[in-house]
């Protein structure tokens, strides 16, 4: 029985000019108890499910329980960024530790209700898209390629054209499309009667099984092509981040049962499975045919500021892994 969560945590997000950062009602660094809630980075995303997992591991041990099955924690980083210097490169050079007879928990998505289970993913493709064109003076565009304009331009086609391509809907998932999302943008010229010779961007896609990556992609690419013919600009398309939507957990597989046993048991609610965006630690498990089931009881305030988790979701979440230690079915 194993249960896996990820030590590494997200940037908080901008800093303001006085050096504090944007949003945040404390030092996001610095834990900082209200009652029963916890706010700080990481508090929610992953820390509240390795708290979870050691509390219910050493109540065993302190109380002289002995497991159904032998329990092993897993704390691994980078599962923010793709996992692949985490889970991906455990699995690439000590993959042998896990066995297709294991049952395997991820703690690090949920409902405050405890009512889902996550069994499937999105495949998620992380693109920077990289426009060159000529820098000049902004009185004379006619010696210049804005690549201001061909971004702006390229970043509303992309982002009209891709939801409508790749409409398809399937309930199965929490959100039920497709997702293509406009992110990051990086600095160009530092004054504003510049023409900038560069302009990057990036999108964050997260894409129903039913497309291939492949098929987003060959899009991607046909509407740079119509961009630089418009503009005169030469756009480069860099994946940062591909993973591909790996087969899905079976709603019956023993994980799902003694999780949805031991939920039960602990918050009185019958827990049904979803899908969701993408990316946890169970994405690496499941293209190795190990099925993982991801589940924890929490606020959606992940990667948000003022991150937040309530300690009762803490203790709760621990008494269902020890049940679910403690099932021998």
């Amino acid at each position: 029985m194993w249960v896996l969560a990820h030590l590494d945590v997200v940037p908080p997000g901008e800093k303001g000019a006085d050096g504090s950062w944007k949003g945040w009602d404390s030092d996001p660094f610095v834990v900082r108890r209200i009652g029963d809630i916890l706010v700080g980075r990481g508090v929610s995303d992953d820390q509240q499910a390795i708290v979870s997992a050691i509390f219910a591991t050493r109540a065993l041990s302190e109380n002289g329980l002995e497991p159904a099955h032998t329990v092993k924690l897993l704390f691994v980083a980078d599962e923010e960024t793709g996992s692949r210097c985490g889970l991906v490169h455990v699995l690439r050079a000590h993959g042998s530790i896990f066995s297709a007879q294991d049952s395997i928990l991820v703690p690090d998505w949920g409902k405050e209700d405890a009512s889902l289970i996550e069994v499937a993913e999105k495949s998620v493709l992380w693109l920077e898209c990289r426009i060159k064109g000529k820098q000049a003076h902004a009185s004379r565009p006619d010696l210049g390629i804005n690549t201001a304009r061909a971004a702006a331009w390229l970043t509303y086609m992309l982002d009209e054209g891709l939801k409508a391509s790749f409409s398809k809907v399937d309930h199965l998932y929490d959100v039920p499309r497709s997702t293509f999302e406009p992110t990051m943008r990086r600095a160009n010229v530092p004054n504003i009667n510049t023409i900038p010779a560069e302009d990057v961007f990036c999108f964050d896609c997260r894409v129903l099984p039913h497309y291939s990556l492949d098929s987003v992609m060959a899009f991607v690419h046909a509407q740079c092509r119509r961009a630089d013919g418009l503009h005169g600009t030469t756009t480069e398309v860099a994946v940062r981040n591909r993973q591909d939507a790996p087969p899905p957990t079976p709603a019956d597989s023993p994980a799902v049962r003694k999780l949805r046993t031991a939920i039960h048991k602990v918050y009185g609610v019958e827990p049904s499975t979803t899908g969701i965006g993408g990316m946890t630690l169970a994405s690496p498990l499941r293209e190795r045919g190990l099925p993982a089931a991801v589940w924890m009881t929490c606020a959606p305030t992940g990667h948000q500021v003022n991150e937040s988790c309530h300690i009762g979701h803490m203790v709760g979440d621990a008494r269902v892994f020890a049940h679910v230690y403690l099932d021998g079915s």
